[in-house]
């Protein structure tokens, strides 16, 4: 009787420890699957998902970790425990590359929005000075959105500094009738013409040389190179009308300071023919009344234009990142 009891125990423990053994390489395989499929989440940086061509990859990887698992764990299980174990592992490593897939596509649609947000306010608040180039989106797409916010900064700044050196030589006060009655020489007025042709040539350089830099900016960008290779087609792309934008506008700047030499040229040639009273300048003759106010309609156009300019280069930029945006959607 002793001896029957004796072996009903032993054969029980047997079981509990069999039960342990199960439980063991089940919950290990449950927590490696985890961590397999969150490390994808977290590190994974994959910008496209084609199970066909990367089946071979999925089974290779797969594989390997279960190898390991295999020599840690299930030497001693059986046959099913090792298929359920190579399948679940398997199919962690194709949840893992989903998840790292979905997570860079969030984060480019996170970063791709705020530069959008961003333009927009450069569009709606011209000039304003207080815009943040903090980016909200983090890591390397964090690193690419603060160059956006910086390139797409930088050209209002230049515009700012162009318009405090015209400043600097009283430009904005060329035309005022007082300033040229005063002018009896106009010596002053011809010094100021010449010294605006040099800042606006100037200007002209370093707007062409700023999108240089920009593009060498990205080059030193860390990042991964499929980030940089996509960031350049989309420069690349802004660049090409980029330049025209640039040449447009100076050519409207140039065509702008030619006039006002011109009504100042006429000014001077019409020396006594006009008078100033009440801050305007009046013509004796309706003739020169009528080719002074032709050239300062051309100004207004001229300005007219450069704004428009302005809102086209803007709203050009706003449907690339549209596009893109359709693209992460769509893929």
């Amino acid at each position: 009787m002793l001896n029957l009891s004796l072996a009903k125990k032993g054969k029980n423990m047997a079981i509990s420890e069999k039960s342990k053994n199960a439980n063991k390489w089940q919950i290990s395989l449950t927590v490696l699957c985890l961590v397999i499929v969150a490390y994808g989440f977290f590190f994974l940086k994959i910008d496209k998902i084609d199970v066909e061509n990367q089946l071979v990859s999925f089974i290779v990887m797969s594989l390997f970790i279960w190898v390991v698992l295999y020599l840690v764990m299930l030497k001693n299980m059986g046959k099913d425990i090792m298929f359920i174990a190579f399948m679940a592992i398997f199919l962690s490593v194709v949840a893992s590359n989903y998840a790292g897939y979905y997570r860079q596509k969030h984060l480019v649609k996170e970063a791709l929005t705020d530069i959008q947000h961003f333009n927009f306010d450069l569009i709606n608040k011209p000039g304003e000075n207080n815009l943040s180039n903090k980016p909200i989106s983090q890591g390397e797409f964090g690193k690419v959105e603060k160059l956006i916010r910086e390139a797409l900064t930088e050209e209002p700044s230049l515009a700012n500094q162009y318009f405090s050196e015209l400043k600097s030589i009283g430009w904005f006060r060329i035309l005022d009738a007082n300033r040229i009655n005063s002018d009896q020489s106009f010596s002053e007025s011809d010094i100021m013409i010449e010294k605006a042709k040099r800042i606006c040539k100037n200007y002209k350089g370093k707007g062409f040389k700023q999108m240089i830099d920009i593009r060498s900016k990205i080059n030193l960008l860390d990042v991964s190179e499929t980030i940089k290779k996509d960031f350049f087609a989309k420069y690349d792309k802004g660049m090409e009308s980029g330049k025209l934008y640039l040449e447009k506008h100076w050519s409207l700047e140039e065509n702008s300071v030619l006039e006002i030499e011109n009504i100042l040229s006429l000014l001077s040639e019409r020396k006594g023919l006009w008078y100033v009273d009440n801050d305007q300048i009046l013509f004796n003759r309706t003739e020169d009344l009528e080719l002074f106010n032709s050239m300062i309609t051309k100004i207004n156009a001229n300005i007219k234009k450069q704004e428009t300019l302005r809102l086209e280069g803007a709203w050009g930029i706003t449907s690339i990142y549209d596009q893109t945006l359709e693209d992460v959607e769509n893929f």
